[in-house]
């Protein structure tokens, strides 16, 4: 597959994302004619029998929830007698799954809920629990009426709860407690990482992955509330709920694919570039799907979710690659709950689990996997911290090189003071890099285009490493990498990369040319990093030995 170049990605990305924003608030607009109620306090009673409907010979039909009339019935209505008039107000909470519903009291409509009103040509939200109002004295029969564009959906009842405000609430939390508390922890935790990065700016690409990790646990946990039916019983705008319940899979789904892209060593590969595209076409299709309602969206929603099973996959094996957590033990933690998301998330979407026994396991792998992955970014935020705190504001100018923007050579040496102890044998990569023929540059061109072929020299450095480790200048032409773990494999695409930068730049139509070596290490004391850049060094001029001999031999 032919690279598609980020900035395509981030376009296309950004015209999906609008369109469902723009999709969103014209329903949210088109669903404000109906109302919920807030919550008080009372007794909960379920409604599932008692209920009946006419029959073709004028008989009453006893049934009992939940139910559904066969494809044959033209007339889908059930009715319950209310044997004694109400003493007080209480509320009735009705579900409708992809179909239109009138609430009547005595053959009164008291209550009617259409799929979509207006505009006509959208017929989306349509998976909602409305809660009505019975008002005192209320006796009689009251009657559920229901109609479907889909035959399989129409006269579809699911149980009634009826009571006061609160116990409707009580039950649907009972009913949904495990999407309750997931959706509120990743909801508030979202939230949390979200305001912090905001609040402290963006430095570097850690910055990058916690705002993208954020904004997706954020939409996570609201998608999870809002499957619990919760939010239903605060605001009653039926756009809004299906916004809530269609549109933000497939922008968690967006979300993940950032997350991933940032968290990559391989933004430049095939992988990144097929994902990008499946996520591109599934958002259409749902698109289409959700906008001129061709088929039951429960149906084609599947696609989505085999999606995120796949973005999920992919997102773990880059973050076994790319952040690696300080202690085996969290990496452990972390991939057992991302298997078993995504082993139970296919077993629920292919009937083969329990639902009820699946979103326990489900939600259980979501949290500790957001909760490994935000340790993970507040240990990498705290060192930070530490670092800067460390050497303090004023120290920071004497550790900048002002011409290139990187650390400085008392920098690198205060790197290495810093050093302690390395309890957990992590592995470091230190690379040297040496530009070729400086010396000509200047004596051909002058002193200020040879500060600037440095200049653009340490800015390939820098773009490639994607703002990961630590970049000094060492010497007049001579720059030092170091990070730590960071697989070989990273390095090694990292240094193709800076290749290829390089190999792009040009200053005065002059291509720069540079050497490097790098070597791999597992540091006990500060003179490990002396004798890792000694190890780089000699490795590098090895490398500008055999550059300069093919340009001889050219």
């Amino acid at each position: 597959m032919k690279s598609i170049p980020n900035k395509v990605q981030t376009i296309v990305s950004v015209i999906l994302t609008a369109l469902i924003f723009v999709l969103s608030v014209i329903v949210v607009f088109a669903g404000n004619s109906s109302r919920n109620v807030k919550i008080m306090s009372g007794t909960e009673v379920t409604q599932v029998e008692g209920w009946f409907y006419i029959d073709d010979a004028g008989s009453e039909v006893p049934v009992s929830l939940p139910f559904t009339f066969d494809g044959e019935n033209e007339s889908c209505v059930i009715h319950k007698r209310i044997t004694s008039a109400v003493k007080e107000s209480y509320y009735i909470c009705f579900y409708t799954h992809h179909q239109d519903m009138d609430f009547l009291i005595n053959g009164n409509v008291v209550y009617s809920y259409k799929s979509a009103p207006r505009p006509g040509w959208l017929k989306s939200y349509r998976s909602l629990n409305h809660v009505v109002k019975i008002p005192s004295g209320t006796e009689g029969v009251i009657s559920l009426s229901a109609d479907s564009e889909f035959s399989e959906r129409k006269g579809e009842f699911h149980p009634v709860v009826a009571g006061d405000r609160l116990s409707v609430f009580v039950y649907i939390v009972k009913e949904h407690f495990v999407k309750v508390i997931l959706g509120s922890v990743l909801f508030f935790l979202g939230i949390f990482l979200l305001v912090s990065t905001l609040l402290f700016g963006f430095h570097n690409n850690l910055d990058v992955i916690m705002l993208h990790i954020s904004i997706t646990m954020f939409l996570v946990g609201l998608w999870q509330l809002e499957e619990s039916r919760v939010l239903q019983l605060f605001f009653g705008n039926p756009g809004l709920h299906w916004m809530l319940e269609y549109p933000i899979q497939l922008l968690i789904l967006m979300g993940t694919f950032f997350f991933i892209r940032s968290i990559s060593a391989e933004k430049n590969q095939i992988y990144v570039h097929l994902l990008f595209v499946l996520d591109a076409l599934v958002m259409a299709v749902q698109l289409i799907l959700q906008i001129f309602s061709i088929c039951d969206l429960s149906s084609s929603i599947n696609a989505t979710h085999v999606l995120l099973v796949i973005s999920c996959a992919f997102g773990a094996f880059c973050v076994n690659r790319r952040i690696q957590f300080s202690n085996k033990k969290f990496t452990a933690v972390f991939n057992v709950s991302a298997v078993i998301f995504m082993v139970v998330f296919i077993l629920v979407i292919t009937n083969l689990l329990s639902q009820n026994i699946g979103d326990s396991l489900i939600s259980l792998g979501v949290i500790i996997m957001f909760a490994s992955l935000a340790l993970i970014i507040f240990e990498r935020a705290v060192e930070r911290a530490n670092d800067i705190k460390q050497t303090g504001l004023y120290k920071q100018l004497a550790f900048v090189d002002l011409a290139t923007g990187v650390e400085s050579h008392t920098a690198w040496y205060s790197y290495t003071e810093r050093f302690k102890k390395n309890e957990n044998n992590e592995e470091y990569c230190l690379v040297m890099f040496d530009m070729n023929n400086l010396k000509k540059m200047n004596d051909t061109y002058g002193h200020l285009q040879g500060d600037r072929m440095i200049e653009a020299f340490a800015g390939c450095i820098k773009s490639a490493s994607g703002g990961s480790g630590h970049i000094f200048r060492v010497g007049g032409d001579e720059f030092l990498y170091v990070d730590k773990m960071i697989p070989e494999a990273v390095v090694l695409s990292m240094l193709d990369t800076y290749t290829r930068y390089l190999s792009e730049t040009k200053i005065n139509g002059v291509p720069i040319s540079a050497a490097y070596g790098y070597v791999m290490f597992t540091p006990k004391s500060k003179t490990d990093f002396y004798e890792a850049q000694n190890r780089a060094d000699s490795l590098m001029y090895k490398m500008k030995r055999e550059m300069k001999a093919e340009s001889s031999f050219l």
